[in-house]
């Protein structure tokens, strides 16, 4: 197991490093500061992804449930409110286990999606289950 990263390599990366060693291939604590980016990066794809989908999926829903045609309002409301809050959450959820998958060698291999962890480990919880 690589444990770059991890311990007192993590420690001295935190304390004595700047981010100018994303610059530099050669420095000791390149691959510490790139891998915390690449981080930020996904996390922030991911948050912009899960707003912008369940905005979809909201003014879907409302759209849908307009559609159906109820006489009281309470009625109308009342389903808007539980069809969107269903679907945000499912979809929340799908798109954080997702983005942490590995694909390969499963039926969604169609999706390029492919981390380094095969299934929810010790190293896996250390890493993306903080």
């Amino acid at each position: 197991m690589n444990m770059e990263g991890y311990g007192i390599y993590q420690c001295y990366c935190k304390l004595y490093s700047s981010k100018r060693d994303l610059l530099d291939e050669e420095a000791s604590c390149y691959a510490y500061h790139y891998s915390i980016t690449v981080a930020l990066i996904q996390k922030n794809c991911m948050t912009v992804g899960i707003v912008l989908l369940n905005t979809v999926l909201k003014m879907f829903n409302v759209k849908v449930v307009e559609g159906i045609g109820y006489h009281k309002k309470g009625e109308l409301v009342a389903t808007m409110v539980m069809g969107v809050f269903m679907a945000q959450y499912i979809n929340s959820g799908l798109i954080l286990l997702l983005a942490f998958s590995d694909t390969r060698g499963t039926p969604l291999k169609f999706l390029p999606i492919e981390n380094m962890y095969r299934d929810f480990t010790d190293e896996w919880y250390q890493d993306v289950g903080k």
